[in-house]
């Protein structure tokens, strides 16, 4: 058995040195204890003063750093090591925990990096940038630029987040869309849509556009479709009064006769009217086989022929007084263009309305088509009517009044030379009242006896309405019994009153 000394190890059956300062080592390379003054790092052996080197403080009566210098780290072994370059105080060999003035440590705390390298930052730190510049935001403690991550971003928060697009476009989920891509939006405001198309409206967050209805619109539109449809009724009732007027023109036209005078034998005489000539001057009317009278309350018609013999085109048509109350009178046509050298065959018709004679003047009017000039001259109307039991008004001669009654005044007068009696209604009387009145009137023409009281008729003008009767100067027969004693009624006057009764 062998026994080694210090500072020596067995190495193939003979004694080798160890490492330099080793007191007792495993091999050349591996020592396992060193001499005084010397510490054990890492299989060597090294002396205090190289320690002292990178260590600001020492163990007590130890070969190991209780506290190393600026850029050291203080081993397991008690050795001061290297930190990471730039790095002014760490805990391994690649953790740092702060870095030198004008560097800043990344979050994992494995490098320090120069503030050089904080590019568009405005406020810098040892924690990498506080504050970027306009355009930029902070991202892993450096500065970056909007557009890196958010196309068409004006600025952002401090995260990143897009705050605001450029002019156009639409902020939505911190991204920016263009105008067109947002449906129906045709006005942005400040990364908003402020303004949709027509019958929409933005939304709440003013990021797109719905439906709206639009009340107002509604309501013009219902107005513009009633305005509509009420011109359409007015064009269809225009057209139709139209075409039947041009049909009633056709009709009238075809019914009409229209010649022409140099073609014709009929004698025209001058008018005042240069241009304008009838066939005579004044229209009488007779009745059925040359009677002279006409019947009341039935039309009765002559004929009267007008002719143009001027150079333009006119326009003629007849007209009578508005206050006629004796008759009604119409012509056929009711007016009728002439050209140069025609003539028209006018139908007039009268309707008497009372027993009278009539002796009046109607005009017929011309119009110049191309002058614009209207004239009218005047033609004689006459016509006898024959005897009626509607009486003509101012043939009745009031003389006195003889008494009145509830519904009407009793006058005595004279009607065409003979005593009568006119009965009168009261003014503002009713149509009961009036009914009333025709059917006595009726009644009484009904009654024709030499022994009773002579009816001569009735006028039934309005305000002017009467009943005429033969006046009876000695009373009725009633007011011979009521007011005569029957000894002033001899026998031979009861005979006559009682035969006459019977006759009657």
């Amino acid at each position: 058995m062998y026994q080694l000394y210090n500072g020596y190890f067995l190495s193939n059956y003979q004694c080798e040195i160890c490492s330099e300062n080793c007191m007792d080592c495993y091999n050349k390379i591996l020592c396992l204890t060193c001499n005084k003054n010397y510490f054990l790092s890492d299989g060597k052996c090294f002396s205090n003063s190289e320690v002292i080197t990178n260590c600001k403080k020492l163990v007590p009566s130890q070969s190991l750093c209780a506290l190393c210098d600026i850029g050291f780290y203080r081993d397991e072994y008690g050795q001061c090591k290297n930190c990471i370059e730039n790095c002014n105080e760490c805990n391994t060999e690649k953790t740092c925990l702060s870095c030198f003035t004008n560097y800043f440590l990344l979050a994992n705390n494995t490098q320090c990096i120069s503030y050089d390298l904080l590019v568009n930052c405005e406020v810098k730190s040892q924690s990498g940038c506080l504050k970027c510049l306009t355009g930029f935001y902070q991202q892993n403690q450096f500065c970056v630029t909007y557009n890196l991550t958010t196309f068409n971003c004006s600025t952002c928060g401090t995260t990143g987040i897009c705050t605001s697009c450029v002019e156009y476009y639409i902020l939505l989920d911190s991204k920016c869309y263009s105008k067109s891509s947002i449906e129906n939006c045709v006005e942005v405001t400040n990364s908003k849509c402020t303004k949709c198309a027509f019958w929409h409206t933005p939304n709440y967050s003013n990021t797109s556009c719905h439906t709206k209805v639009v009340w107002w619109v509604i309501l013009i539109v219902v107005i513009f479709v009633i305005i509509i449809i009420t011109l359409i009724v007015f064009i269809v009732l225009f057209v139709s009064v139209q075409i039947n007027r041009h049909y009633h023109i056709k009709k009238v036209q075809e019914k009409t006769c229209i010649f022409d005078v140099r073609k014709s034998n009929i004698q025209f005489t001058k008018t005042s009217i240069s241009d304008v000539f009838v066939n005579k001057n004044q229209i009488k009317f007779e009745g059925e086989n040359d009677e002279e009278t006409i019947p009341v309350d039935k039309e009765s018609r002559e004929l009267l022929c007008v002719g143009n013999f001027g150079k333009n085109t006119i326009k003629v048509q007849f007209s009578s007084k508005d206050n006629t109350e004796k008759y009604t009178i119409r012509t056929e046509p009711l007016v009728i263009s002439l050209k140069k050298n025609k003539a028209v065959e006018f139908e007039i018709f009268i309707r008497p309305n009372c027993s009278c004679k009539i002796k009046d003047k109607i005009t017929l009017f011309s119009v110049n088509f191309k002058s614009g000039i209207t004239k009218e001259t005047q033609i004689n109307l006459v016509a006898i009517t024959q005897i009626s039991t509607k009486l003509d008004n101012e043939e009745l001669n009031e003389d006195k009044k003889l008494g009145e009654g509830g519904f009407g005044i009793v006058y005595k007068g004279t009607y065409k030379g003979n005593e009568v009696a006119i009965k009168k209604l009261k003014e503002m009387v009713g149509n009961s009242l009036l009914s009333f009145f025709e059917k006595e009137v009726t009644m009484l023409d009904k009654f024709r006896s030499e022994y009773i009281v002579h009816f001569y008729g009735a006028v039934f003008i309005p305000n002017k309405v009467c009943m005429v009767t033969e006046f009876a100067p000695f009373g009725s027969l009633q007011d011979l019994t009521n007011h005569k004693p029957s000894s002033d009624v001899c026998i031979k006057l009861r005979i006559k009153m009682m035969i006459d009764a019977a006759n009657a």
